[in-house]
């Protein structure tokens, strides 16, 4: 019976790790930086393996979308900054997760607010909101950082008001969105896989993977068991692939060995190596 069941248990890491094998992966380029496999006592302070979710938490709160949250993700030693943006009525992108919670954050009663409603009032009567001008500028200022983006699908509109291109991650959500982003002149579209998996289905990412040079990619948690055999192919062709959300050291550490690249955190201090904002938690 013994012998059965370590008969079965080989079998079936054959059968898995030839399915990762039978992936081949378009090569990626080396730029904007290069995403090599790592130690953990090394990989715990590399600026490039984590990116500030929603800027960064501050005094406690996630998603402000802060200028206040920024600058203290800066100061806190990471360098890709993920905003999320969204148009205001008239038509402005600026930095929020959704208008729910800037109102809530806010007090504010507009379903939809203007650019100048958005800009005059602050959030939880402390933190400075940010348009794209307002990025645009910090940028400008801090020539080692990324920004990293969703929700936006005019890429001719994102590009055109951000002028560091070559900074800019903007996640796609399916592979048409991919190639329209590139062809838009995104430099480095992000796919997010699980989103992808969901409008696209494994074969069209797959024939993609092995068309074109997909450098950035993102993962939620409980995507990573379904979408194993692709993060296997991609890492082993040194893509940068980013698992969200976590400031828990132990799952990072675990995942950066052998799945993915890097995490989006909120509260991760580059500059010594841990979780100094609680909660440290992985959801």
């Amino acid at each position: 019976m013994h012998r059965i069941g370590l008969s079965l248990a080989v079998l079936a890491s054959s059968w898995l790790q030839g399915g990762c094998d039978a992936i081949e992966v378009h090569a990626v380029p080396g730029e904007p930086f290069s995403c090599e496999n790592e130690a953990w006592n090394e990989a715990r302070i590399n600026r490039h393996r984590y990116i500030a979710h929603a800027g960064g938490q501050i005094d406690g709160r996630r998603y402000t979308n802060s200028r206040e949250a920024l600058d203290m993700a800066y100061e806190n030693g990471l360098r890709l900054f993920e905003f999320d943006l969204i148009k205001t009525s008239d038509g402005r992108l600026v930095a929020a997760h959704d208008w729910d919670w800037w109102r809530n954050a806010t007090g504010s009663t507009a379903t939809e607010p203007t650019h100048r409603e958005f800009k005059e009032l602050l959030l939880f009567e402390a933190y400075q909101t940010l348009d794209l001008h307002d990025l645009d500028r910090w940028f400008a200022e801090h020539a080692d950082s990324y920004l990293v983006t969703d929700k936006v699908t005019d890429f001719r509109e994102l590009v055109d008001g951000f002028a560091h291109n070559s900074r800019l991650i903007v996640e796609v959500f399916s592979v048409d969105d991919f190639r329209r982003a590139r062809d838009e002149g995104v430099r480095h579209p992000m796919l997010s896989l699980g989103a992808a998996l969901g409008n696209d289905g494994e074969d069209k990412i797959i024939a993609l993977l092995q068309a074109e040079p997909v450098k950035f990619a993102a993962v939620s948690k409980k995507d990573l068991w379904r979408t194993k055999q692709m993060l296997a192919a991609m890492r082993r062709n040194e893509a940068c692939v980013y698992v969200f959300t976590s400031s828990e050291p132990g799952y990072m550490r675990e995942k950066f060995e052998n799945v993915v690249y890097g995490a989006y955190t909120d509260s991760w201090n580059v500059n010594s190596g841990s979780c100094t904002d609680a909660p440290c938690d992985t959801y």
